[in-house]
């Protein structure tokens, strides 16, 4: 069989041989990919019996969608030869890594994990792997891989292994990549051959990309479902399209809420995700198909939910998780930090994450600009911190000198984050991304600081230091900018710095401003 073409599958190598069939490596001429080709024996192949099983074989794969069990891509014949054009999965066997010696605790669990998902997926469709063994599990040499794009092309990076390359084919500007549910292909834009935009597809190997439709070369998003179609949204629209190809569809149109993006089909096959608003702070959305009716979760931009039950969000430059249950479709618990610092262009936060939450992210333009927060003693000597650099503005000391607020972010997008500093931890106070310049209260329950939320130039609000309870504004303009600046001796009254007017405001607690 070597060197021979079945179709136009050119024959290579043989890769194993079983009861069933002799399976080879080849290379398909049409797409410029490598294949796997499982050929019936000859004796077979003179057997109705055995064609028909062979036949039964194609169609239970066909039926399967899942990251580790490998796809079928045909069902062939050729001069009287009949084979199975399947997914070549590089990598060693289970088997031949035994070999070597026994397998950590670690890695054999997460082994252990992904065969056991691949059988439920299989088993929900009726499928029984009646010899499942070392010799017929891959373990592949892949890296949890992230795609970005970029103006020559579209790249890949593993994340174990720290390689970059260009993924054939995506030569030319290319734009927002998202990956197909199985993890063999990578959908995106494509300005390459000076359109508007060009929606398509290539695998994660490379070869020829196929376009899928035309597309707005700016958009709020795609998602790749897993029964095979792409949705986006367009405005104030979510579309969708098959991602074999076709025209876009609109499912549901969201007028009162304007702008919409990061639409994301929930695991009930109904409700979608979305956010709304291209200003702060927008809010997080779900949609169903059904109804069409949406109801607002809470506020924050480019939400993904997870299967560790959690919706990951960004507000401000920073980026946040918090409890939802998929099946009841309610969010459970507060916000959870997660990382501080991300790029945030737009109001477009520059982060993916995994279901099993691998995060990527663009630390924020300014983080260039990274300061690390020092002791300076009378001296003007220097010991700094435990707390990683980041981009610190406004630090002010609690009372008791056990604590520092200070603001995290770049300016007009921070919040207010309070470092512990005996416990040396760094926790949220503010969660609505765009808070700056904190000063605690006399008695170090409470800080006090601005916001430019609503329009204004200069809220100043309060809350509780820890972050909980909600807060209460104390004054609002449109016409300057003001600063929290010290408190009275009796801590009644709040000294405000006005810098158009270039003089400071006594406000009073109690009967507001003076």
């Amino acid at each position: 069989m070597i060197d021979k073409t079945l179709v136009h599958y050119e024959i290579i190598s043989q890769l194993g041989k079983g009861g069933m069939g002799e399976v080879y490596r080849a290379k398909d001429q049409k797409l410029g990919r490598d294949v796997a080709i499982k050929v019936l024996p000859e004796e077979f192949a003179r057997d109705p019996e055995r064609i028909a099983r062979f036949e039964r074989e194609a169609k239970l794969l066909a039926s399967l969608n899942h990251p580790n069990i490998a796809a079928i891509h045909g069902l062939e014949e050729s001069d009287g030869i009949h084979f199975l054009v399947l997914e070549l999965v590089e990598g060693d066997t289970l088997a031949d890594q035994l070999k070597s010696g026994s397998i950590p605790s670690e890695e054999s669990l997460k082994l252990a994990l992904q065969v056991a998902e691949a059988l439920e997926a299989a088993h929900e469709k009726g499928v029984i792997h009646r010899d499942l063994k070392p010799a017929n599990i891959k373990v592949t040499p892949d890296g949890k891989y992230f795609a970005y794009s970029t103006l020559k092309g579209l790249y890949l990076r593993s994340i174990d292994e720290g390689g970059t390359r260009l993924i054939a084919g995506t030569e030319g500007e290319t734009r927002q990549p998202f990956f197909s549910p199985d993890g063999k292909w990578i959908g995106y834009v494509s300005t390459a051959e000076g359109v508007e935009g060009s929606l398509k597809k290539v695998l994660v190997g490379g070869g020829a990309p196929v376009t899928i439709c035309a597309t707005s070369r700016s958009s709020g998003g795609y998602f790749w479902t897993p029964d095979n179609r792409i949705i986006q949204g367009f405005g104030v629209n979510i579309r969708s399209v098959s991602a074999d190809g076709g025209e876009w569809k609109t499912l549901s149109e969201e007028k009162s809420f304007g702008l919409l993006g990061a639409p994301q089909l929930l695991p009930d096959g109904d409700s979608v995700l979305f956010i709304v608003g291209t200003a702060t702070p927008q809010k997080v959305m779900m949609l169903s198909l059904k109804s069409g009716k949406s109801r607002e979760l809470f506020e924050g931009g480019c939400a993904r939910y997870i299967k560790t039950g959690h919706i990951v969000y960004g507000l401000g430059n920073n980026l946040y998780a918090r409890p939802f249950d998929a099946g009841t479709l309610k969010v459970t618990g507060g916000p959870i930090p997660i990382v501080q610092g991300v790029a945030n262009i737009s109001f477009v936060w520059h982060y993916d994450v995994s279901d099993t939450g691998v995060l990527v992210y663009i630390p924020e333009i300014s983080a260039a600009r990274r300061y690390a927060l020092v002791w300076v003693d009378q001296k003007g000597e220097g010991e700094p911190l435990s707390a990683a650099p980041g981009d610190y503005r406004t630090p002010r000391i609690s009372p008791d000198g056990k604590r520092l607020a200070i603001t995290v972010g770049a300016g007009g997008k921070g919040d207010i984050w309070i470092w512990d500093i005996v416990r040396e931890t760094m926790t949220p106070s503010t969660f609505s991304g765009d808070s700056e310049a904190a000063l605690w209260t006399p008695d170090g329950r409470r800080i006090v600081y601005r916001s430019t939320r609503d329009g204004t130039l200069a809220n100043i609000y309060w809350k509780a230091a820890d972050g909980t309870g909600v807060e209460e504004r104390l004054r609002s303009t449109f016409n300057s900018w003001n600063m929290p600046w010290s408190w009275s001796a009796d801590g009644t009254a709040l000294v405000l710095v006005e810098s158009d007017l270039f003089q400071s405001r006594i406000s009073n607690i109690g009967s507001g401003f003076l």
